[in-house]
């Protein structure tokens, strides 16, 4: 028995909205992100929080077709590659491509977007695969997990 589990939902948003896929039990002291090739089909889309943050696997995923979003820390260390432009009145104040990690430590070799929103006063920073989307509906998407 695994001791305090938590119960992950891999999420996959249908043309009804969101179903969950699959379930699985972690211990609470391990990410979610290292679940997200194990159980993604090409084309799905994981949904994850920081607690994930593990830049190994990212590209993994993406060169497998799978996809994710999920919240990275705010301090973070991120090299830009390209800024796009953000609407005015969005709740989104940051849009980006962006390499996580330390160059020759832990640096993502595949660029992600990089999503920057605040809600209620506090900022967000959302890491996604996903350059089909916009800022705000990656942004939109990691609210939806809660």
């Amino acid at each position: 028995m695994l001791p305090s589990p938590w119960i992950g939902l891999s999420i996959v948003k249908g043309s009804r909205g969101p179903s969950p896929i699959s379930t699985y039990l972690i211990s609470g002291k391990e990410g979610e992100r290292p679940f997200a090739g194990q159980i993604l089909a090409p084309g799905q889309t994981s949904v994850c929080d920081r607690g994930c943050q593990d830049y190994s696997d990212s590209g993994q995923i993406q060169a497998a077709g799978k996809h994710f979003v999920a919240r990275i820390k705010e301090n973070s260390i991120t090299t830009c590659i390209e800024s796009y432009p953000v609407a005015p009145g969005s709740i989104v104040f940051s849009d980006a491509k962006v390499l996580l990690g330390r160059k020759g430590v832990n640096q993502t070799r595949t660029p992600l977007r990089l999503a920057g929103y605040k809600l209620k006063g506090a900022s967000c920073w959302i890491a996604a695969s996903r350059y089909d989307l916009g800022a705000e509906q990656i942004a939109r998407i990691y609210m939806l997990r809660w």
